[in-house]
């Protein structure tokens, strides 16, 4: 492809797991594998990264997208993260934090069932604020680990005086996991993303800046860093920073893919299609390549036409869901 290529897109991220009400899911115990006589060094399944001991409790937190929340607290520290359209031209983050993290998110907005059905592949504890009454049922329906800002669990959470509701509403990582379980420790068995340090991109297209339409009102993207050697986030046209250090949003891999959308009632809330897969685009290391996706194990993955997993970087990954009259582009 020449030039500038437009695309239409949509994606998914999904989990599995069983799990126990407000009590983060355990697995088998992960520390080095053994090879013969030969230890390998422990690699932390979900993102691919050197990592040595227990793995901390999986967490995702809904975070706020609406321009009266930017710029977020603690979004640049998130190691998944999965945008998907909430209502009108609104997106929404469903934040991950798999790693040591333990600092501040927010803005913490309400639930969908579709952003739920993407922490079951790690397990996630939920942090949220209140939701939809599907989202809420489902809660119930599967006995799922979390915690709601507007309910029992709003002790760990805490309003910014200096923004308005219901744009200051505001936890972190750390009182998330207290208030739920003690460190879990992750069998790297039950881990479904493929991670390889030398990425999936090579000989694919050069892509230094990637547009992605949502919706006629509402635009993101990324740029290439060479500095960094990341894809650096913009929203709206300006660089999208993190509100306390300033710091970008970045990642290693932002995979933008296609998913079917379809408005369920006059409040403008969707239901989002993970069972049928799609095709999309893998973005690594300052280059592109087309994907399929599909939904395995509780987890949205970059596939070939034949099934086969495409690894990702180990690190950060961006995960960018556009509905079927959505669009990308990337310019060479």
């Amino acid at each position: 492809m020449g030039g500038r290529c437009w695309i239409a897109i949509g994606v998914v991220l999904l989990l599995a797991g069983s799990m126990t009400a407000c009590t983060a899911t355990e697995n088998s115990p992960t520390d080095s594998v053994q090879t013969g006589d030969k230890e390998k060094e422990a690699i932390h399944p979900y993102t691919g990264e050197k990592w040595a001991g227990a793995l901390p409790t999986p967490v995702m937190v809904m975070v706020n997208n609406q321009k009266q929340a930017r710029p977020q607290s603690g979004l640049h520290e998130a190691d998944w993260v999965v945008e998907v359209l909430a209502e009108g031209e609104i997106t929404r983050f469903a934040a991950f934090y798999f790693g040591d993290y333990d600092g501040e998110v927010g803005p913490v907005r309400s639930l969908r069932p579709y952003y739920l059905d993407v922490a079951q592949g790690s397990g996630a504890v939920v942090a949220h604020a209140g939701g939809s009454p599907a989202a809420l049922s489902l809660l119930k329906q599967r006995n799922w680990p979390h915690i709601d800002g507007i309910g029992q669990g709003s002790a760990q959470f805490y309003r910014d005086p200096a923004r308005k509701a219901p744009h200051n509403l505001y936890t972190s990582i750390g009182k998330v996991r207290a208030a739920t379980s003690a460190d879990a420790e992750v069998s790297s068995e039950s881990a479904v993303p493929l991670f390889d340090p030398k990425g999936a991109v090579e000989g694919g297209e050069p892509a230094q800046r990637i547009d992605i339409r949502f919706h006629p009102l509402y635009e993101a993207g990324f740029r290439w860093d060479e500095k960094s050697e990341r894809y650096q986030r913009w929203t709206q046209g300006e660089l999208h920073r993190d509100k306390e250090s300033g710091e970008p949003l970045s990642g290693d891999n932002v995979m933008v893919i296609r998913a079917d959308h379809r408005v369920l009632d006059s409040a403008g809330r969707r239901q989002v299609e993970w069972s049928t897969g799609g095709e999309g685009m893998l973005f690594q290391q300052g280059r592109a390549r087309s994907i399929h996706w599909e939904y395995q194990g509780g987890w949205l993955l970059p596939v070939e036409e034949d099934g086969d997993v495409i690894p990702l970087l180990p690190g950060k990954t961006w995960v960018q869901v556009v509905p079927t009259e959505g669009s990308w582009s990337y310019d060479q």
